[in-house]
């Protein structure tokens, strides 16, 4: 049996070259990795992974912050190795490390402080670009953002 994991639809989109529109019908999460992704799709409340699914054991925060992304420059409130947060535009952000961090096996998390979607829409190892949407799918600012990026 794969494993599984309850959830509402999420209608996230994705940045990057991913091209899937999701809907009410077909929503899903994607979780990339630096190995691959794994795309689960929509079972009514459960979401099944069709992939493999990277392993993830604990790991320790190499980074974590709380900014407020409706000024310029973002105004943080709380950070551990970030060296700037910079605004790109309207909901997309670059979070500059201090000491970098390897992307491989990197696990982040992202929380906004509003209804909203979060994603990585690029990363090295030094650096981090997130976007977020606003319930409608469009790029907006939200007043609280934090991320845990774990190792």
């Amino acid at each position: 049996m794969l494993p599984s994991i309850p959830a509402k639809g999420s209608h996230h989109q994705t940045g990057g070259s991913n091209s899937y529109v999701p809907t009410a019908v077909t929503a899903y999460i994607q979780i990339i990795d630096g190995g691959g992704c794994a795309v689960w799709t929509d079972l009514g409340d459960t979401y099944s992974t069709l992939a493999a699914w990277p392993t993830v054991s604990g790991g320790h925060t190499r980074a974590c912050g709380v900014f407020n992304g409706t000024h310029t420059p973002p105004v943080p409130t709380g950070d551990k190795n970030v060296l700037s947060i910079t605004r790109n535009g309207a909901g997309g952000y670059t979070i500059t490390f201090k000491r970098p961090i390897p992307q491989r096996d990197r696990v982040v998390t992202i929380g906004l402080g509003a209804p909203g979607f979060a994603f990585i829409f690029a990363e090295t190892d030094t650096s981090m670009t997130i976007r977020t949407q606003n319930t409608a799918g469009s790029l907006a600012d939200f007043a609280r953002i934090s991320f845990d990026v774990k190792r």
